[in-house]
């Protein structure tokens, strides 16, 4: 199964999570998952997978 990557800046991350809960957000037939980096790690990032 591959798995897509989709940067989010960390100035960004908070106000893209208020605009869309990643955990339920569908586009077609792919189910975007949020998967935060490690704490020390730039940047955020949302992992996106087919279902």
């Amino acid at each position: 199964m591959d798995a897509y990557n989709l940067i989010i800046s960390p100035a960004a991350k908070d106000d893209i999570k208020n605009i869309y809960d990643f955990s339920r957000l569908n586009w077609g037939e792919t189910k975007a998952t949020y998967s935060p980096c490690p704490k020390n790690a730039i940047p955020t990032y949302f992992e996106i997978k087919p279902v």
